[in-house]
């Protein structure tokens, strides 16, 4: 029985449709405004999507970012873009989404061409070049990093299935005072054998100790180990380790 593995190639179609009709529309200012309106709604009605655009607005009110915070006032004004990759997205969806209101005193697409062109077509694709693609690129790429770890979670349990369960039962029964302990151990050395160099185990952390933790890039993966037997390890125990 295959493994079922969430793939990105319709998030990907979806992204690039609604993005060609942006590109499509850089000629007529009001109709491009449009699309990439459109591209926003979609990317806030699809699960996948909307998990990366929240975690980008999350960023934006943490780190207290905004376009005016960043304007750099010169022959033309010009933003003033952060290093750190993150909060160069967030800055992008925001550019985006605030594309055309009116209560806004910046222009963002002078802002990002700088006095480059003077076609207004032009104009608008530099912009879209510049803001839009890198924003689809960073949802892709935050999307295959989910799918690999749901991948690997998806073949640790049919692994317990199919080869490990008599063993792994035997080993929490035999010290079920540290059962999830146990039970910790077996998934971290799993996933050193899959290729994960560094699971960490209980690192602390402002809101407390995830069991396990997977490193991904700069930021991190929590995911938290509990026993469900039905009886005293019940739902209410696995809810323990959820926020």
């Amino acid at each position: 029985m295959a493994i079922p593995i969430p793939s990105n190639e319709e998030v990907r179609a979806g992204l690039d449709q609604r993005s060609e009709a942006c590109y499509r529309a850089a000629g007529e200012g009001d109709h491009m405004i449009m699309e990439v309106h459109s591209f926003l709604r979609y990317c806030h009605t699809n699960l996948a999507t909307k998990a990366v655009l929240t975690h980008l607005e999350q960023l934006l009110e943490a780190r207290k970012l905004s376009v005016e915070g960043r304007i750099v006032s010169d022959n033309f004004d010009y933003l003033d873009l952060p290093e750190d990759e993150e909060e160069r997205v967030a800055l992008y969806l925001l550019l985006l989404t605030n594309l055309g209101k009116e209560h806004k005193t910046y222009d963002a697409i002078q802002l990002i061409d700088r006095g480059r062109h003077t076609s207004f077509e032009d104009m608008n694709e530099y912009f879209l070049e510049r803001v839009l693609d890198p924003l689809c690129e960073y949802i892709l790429g935050e999307i295959r990093t989910a799918n690999r770890f749901l991948y690997l979670l998806c073949r640790y349990k049919r692994n317990c299935e199919w080869f490990a369960r008599d063993e792994l039962r035997q080993a929490f029964q035999s010290n079920s005072a540290r059962g999830e302990a146990v039970l910790n151990t077996a998934f971290r050395r799993w996933l050193f054998d899959q290729g994960i160099d560094y699971p960490f185990s209980e690192p602390s952390s402002p809101h407390g100790q995830a069991d396990v933790v997977l490193p991904s890039g700069d930021s991190a993966i929590p995911i938290e180990v509990k026993v469900y037997d039905g009886k005293d390890r019940d739902v209410a125990h696995v809810k323990q380790g959820l926020h």
